[in-house]
């Protein structure tokens, strides 16, 4: 049920809305919006978005499911850091992963949080920060998720997750195969399995990840525009033009409502460059570093952009940037088909030896990276309750 109230002083608006459970009376979300009288119309509009994006989170996690929570503060906690995280930026990332550590302080039973967090850990330390104390705090989410659900698909996701930050693509592998035995269907099992496949060189079989994460969630800007890059490594071009259109129409639109998200813009503009519109692509990357210009995640992908475009010397500076932000991107480097313009460089060389020397293979990672590593039975086996904190 939706509830609100409007307050007008002068031309000045002041509306606030609720979503309430029309079953049980408790509140799942609520905004004030501020505004001119003249700015109706975008009010309605940003409180119709709101609320669209509200009931999505709410009907994606049931609070009373299964490894769920009866607990309702925990559960208003897991709901905030889930739309927080959904906004992506290290800034929203790190406030839902605050909202995910409450939830579990409220009840430290609710393994869906406990999973949600390892999640959302493992992201920053993917994108923006890669220090040791992220992937302990990733492990020991995942592992507290493992412990309490063994049997939740999610909990093999974080477990996962950890194995990616700490290069432990066998490992990782095994823990999403199990993730998708639990659940075929699971969007994060098929997406972070073929970026892990991606990154190895086994490019058929991240495509087949990719695709069927597509047709999961169907809504994604990610997947097409990762399907696209896959494409044009195989020579298919007509099929990774259709990719690319199908992701830029759905970054679009997910920018509408998001218009800060620079993943949206970053993927988007590799899409755009791919349908050869150059002046959207270079509108879009602009926006992009202008919200958040030294981040990693944006560094790389306009220099592949940028690659693409024939501007090596400002795709060189980009990477090099990114590289310098200390997240591990040689691995993806070596198998993207953007850089291809740019391969041959000294300079690009040179970067990558710098990156590689920065970031050497990590614990458990495959010295051959199209073999994967057999995960030992005991690898994710649930921990005893009174273990303690996991060290790195």
């Amino acid at each position: 049920m939706l509830a609100g109230s409007v307050r007008k002083s002068g031309d000045r608006l002041r509306v606030t809305t609720q979503l309430i459970d029309s079953v049980d009376g408790y509140q799942l979300w609520s905004e004030t919006f501020d505004g001119r009288l003249e700015d109706v119309f975008d009010i309605q509009d940003q409180i119709a978005s709101n609320v669209a994006r509200a009931l999505e989170v709410a009907l994606a996690a049931p609070a009373l499911e299964r490894h769920g929570t009866k607990d309702a503060k925990a559960y208003e906690y897991y709901l905030r850091g889930q739309y927080y995280f959904g906004r992506w930026g290290q800034r929203n990332v790190e406030f839902a992963v605050e909202m995910f550590e409450k939830a579990v302080e409220t009840d430290p039973s609710y393994a869906r949080a406990w999973a949600a967090l390892a999640e959302g850990q493992a992201t920053i330390c993917m994108y923006w920060d890669p220090g040791p104390e992220r992937v302990e705090a990733v492990d020991r989410a995942s592992a507290e998720a493992l412990a309490l659900a063994p049997d939740l698909a999610d909990s093999h996701v974080s477990r996962g997750l950890y194995h990616v930050v700490r290069g432990e693509h066998g490992l990782a592998e095994a823990s999403f195969t199990r993730a998708l035995q639990r659940d075929a269907g699971l969007f994060e099992a098929l997406y972070f399995y073929g970026r892990v496949c991606f990154q190895e060189g086994r490019l058929e079989r991240a495509l087949e990840l990719f695709q069927e994460a597509e047709r999961v969630r169907p809504d994604d800007f990610q997947t097409p525009i990762l399907t696209r890059q896959i494409y044009q490594s195989f020579g298919q071009l007509d099929e990774a033009k259709d990719a690319a259109r199908r992701g830029v129409e759905r970054a679009a639109k997910h920018l509408e409502l998001n218009p800060d998200d620079t993943r949206a813009l970053n993927l988007g503009f590799g899409g755009l460059v791919s349908l050869n519109d150059r002046t959207r692509a270079i509108e879009w990357a602009e926006r992009s570093l202008a919200i958040d210009g030294e981040s990693a995640d944006t560094l790389y992908n306009l220099a592949c952009g940028f690659a693409v475009m024939g501007e090596s010397d400002r795709a060189l500076e980009l990477l090099e940037r990114a590289g310098l932000k200390g997240v591990t991107i040689a691995e993806w480097a070596e198998n993207d088909s953007d850089l291809d313009p740019i391969r041959q460089d000294p300079r690009f060389r040179t970067i990558m030896a710098d990156m590689k020397a920065r970031n050497p293979p990590r614990n458990g990672r495959p010295d051959s990276p199209g073999i994967p590593v057999e995960s030992p039975p005991v690898a994710d086996s649930p921990r005893p309750r009174d273990a303690g904190r996991p060290t790195s």
